[in-house]
């Protein structure tokens, strides 16, 4: 289910997608995203709508800027790049991507504050919600959201809506869109009966996966790596439900030491 998004720039929609359309089956992709729920799941949702058109030398990775990243990105091997939840310049690691990647083609999807330098860089197709589509505010249309509808253009995504309806959820864009969302509990066989406010989402089925998301960020950068590893690597919302989450029990152990530690601090 779409819902009534109005295109309000034909010219950039098209533009995203000749991009998408004409990159070589043959090139080395690769696909930055944020390590939160939107940015794996948006970032997922890219890997699996490339997957399914038919590209194969596709590297994804959760943007932690330490120089373990830094290393990794200076590698001169990639041809076509997306960055998706992030503001490269924001964060300051654009210019690495130039240096190190000088004819690689890019694609940035975001849904933060609209960046202008972005806007005027004739080397970057820049796709954010409020310069798409007519009438959206960027925080309540998260990168999971947009990515989904814009690939869905090139190649049938629906068996990979509940990536969509995780990053939504985890953006907190129930408020807005919350039938959109229900709609997809609806496909998933997710019971939402007892939703009477956004938050109750978080205490639906859903929450497995946001936990596991959630529990990898509270532990580590490799934990979360194995978080987008885990979607990556479902076909299914059943996949996600069904995985014991890798993170409970250390974060239980870290709660236990956070409760522990402090007490000890009192006396």
């Amino acid at each position: 289910m779409t819902d009534s998004l109005k295109v309000k720039d034909e010219k950039l929609l098209e533009k995203a997608k000749l991009f998408i359309s004409t990159t070589k089956k043959s090139s080395k992709i690769f696909i930055i995203h944020d390590g939160d729920a939107d940015g794996i799941c948006s970032g997922t949702i890219i890997f699996k709508a490339l997957k399914k058109l038919g590209y194969t030398s596709l590297v994804t990775y959760t943007r932690i800027v330490r120089s373990e990243f830094l290393q990794d990105i200076q590698i001169p091997h990639f041809e076509t790049i997306f960055i998706s939840d992030i503001d490269p310049l924001t964060f300051g690691f654009l210019h690495l991507i130039y240096k190190s990647n000088p004819q690689a083609k890019m694609m940035v999807l975001d849904h933060h504050t609209i960046n202008k330098d972005l806007l005027l860089n004739s080397r970057i197709v820049y796709v954010h919600p409020e310069l798409l589509y007519e009438n959206v505010e960027g925080s309540q249309l998260c990168c999971s959201k947009m990515n989904y509808e814009l690939f869905s253009q090139c190649v049938d995504l629906q068996d990979y809506e509940f990536l969509k309806g995780i990053g939504m959820i985890g953006d907190y864009n129930q408020k807005t869109r919350g039938k959109e969302i229900k709609h997809i509990a609806q496909r998933l066989n997710v019971d939402y009966s007892q939703i009477k406010k956004p938050e109750d989402w978080y205490e639906t089925e859903f929450k497995k996966a946001l936990n596991i998301i959630d529990g990898a960020r509270a532990i580590g950068d490799e934990q979360v790596r194995q978080a987008t590893d885990i979607l990556k690597d479902s076909v299914t919302f059943s996949d996600i439900v069904k995985i014991k989450n890798p993170f409970k029990e250390p974060i239980e152990l870290l709660e236990k030491y956070k409760h522990t530690w402090k007490k000890n601090a009192r006396i």
